[in-house]
């Protein structure tokens, strides 16, 4: 009789075992890497524009990490999926999980203190994974110009705004993530009047077009660029490589990029008026986990006495080009994390 009553009493004890662990909350089991790509200032992103990313294999003046997404599709395990497109106005996540970047025009990414977008993107990040308990979401965070400087500060934010473990990687691409001097600006300022940036959306006229290509407007290139004493700019310095050792602590792997011929860093390169520093240094941070200066695009500013065409040629030659500098950035991203 005992015997029997014991039978049973275990019997009961295991299934309320399995009830109970049933109604246990899951937690991640696994790890997905997510690619989070952020474009630069005077770029812009339409819904047509978007609808046809998600596709992923589009022409590159419609996304110009074309060749980037091709060769990680091909060789680093990703998914369309796993690809998301940060947006200078925001978006949400959907119910199915999906992130849905809201549509912006040039204006956008040129009106916004790097704070606003810093805080878009930590935004961004946090309801993503938030939209995903049963994963752990691994981001890598691809940024060209004034986007990899965003994602290098939103980097910062990790054990803080962001969770520690919310990012994997950063890279920049041509980046300005050192101060440029005054004197500098106020000569492209002058020396560049009335020029307009080749990408304009239809709500973007010449003129605005011209002033944030002349950098006169920006908060966030504001903010990066008017120092004038010697100090402050190395106080400067001395924060972006604090930065990379704090995310290294977090076990955020770095690779700065840039490219020897862009002549928005050096526009004696493309024989500009007027005298020019070569700031071509400012696109790194030496104690980085990669840097890398590639030389791409020497062939594509054909176009001497038009300073624009020789930025954009060179500006986004490693993305455009991407002979060594794309395979590199896929090498250094890797794969999809196993589960």
């Amino acid at each position: 009789m005992r015997v029997r009553y014991l039978a049973r009493s275990l019997s009961l004890v295991a299934v309320v075992g399995l009830m109970f662990l049933a109604t246990v909350p899951v937690h991640a089991t696994s790890t997905r890497k997510v690619i989070v790509f952020l474009q630069g200032l005077g770029s812009y992103l339409t819904q047509a524009q978007l609808d046809t990313m998600s596709k992923c294999l589009v022409p590159v003046q419609v996304d110009p990490f074309n060749k980037l997404k091709g060769q990680l599709l091909n060789h680093g395990n990703y998914q369309c999926s796993d690809f998301l497109q940060f947006s200078y106005a925001g978006g949400s996540v959907d119910e199915q999980g999906r992130w849905q970047a809201m549509p912006y025009d040039c204006i956008a990414s040129s009106a916004n203190s790097l704070a606003t977008n810093t805080n878009l993107l930590a935004t961004m990040l946090n309801d993503y994974q938030n939209a995903h308990p049963d994963i752990q979401v691994r981001f890598e965070l691809v940024g060209h110009s004034l986007g990899g400087l965003i994602a290098f500060d939103t980097s910062a934010l990790a054990g803080g705004t962001i969770s520690a473990d919310a990012i994997d990687s950063v890279v920049t691409i041509d980046s300005l993530l050192n101060h440029k001097l005054t004197a500098d600006l106020q000569a492209q300022r002058q020396a560049l009047p009335g020029y307009t940036l080749p990408h304009s959306a239809p709500s973007c006229n010449s003129l605005v077009l011209a002033q944030a290509y002349n950098f006169t407007w920006s908060p966030a290139i504001i903010e990066v660029s008017d120092v004038t004493d010697d100090q402050v700019k190395q106080n400067y310095l001395d924060d972006r490589q604090a930065v990379v050792t704090a995310g290294q602590s977090y076990q955020i792997r770095y690779m700065t990029t840039g490219n020897s011929s862009d002549c928005a860093y050096d526009q004696d390169l493309c024989h500009a008026p007027g005298m020019w520093q070569d700031e071509r240094y400012t696109m790194t941070v030496a104690n980085a986990d990669n840097v890398t200066m590639f030389d791409e695009g020497t062939n594509n500013c054909v176009a001497k006495l038009f300073i624009v065409p020789c930025f954009v040629n060179t500006h986004f030659a490693v993305l455009k080009d991407g002979q060594t500098a794309v395979p590199a950035i896929v090498s250094f991203i890797g794969g999809q994390v196993a589960p």
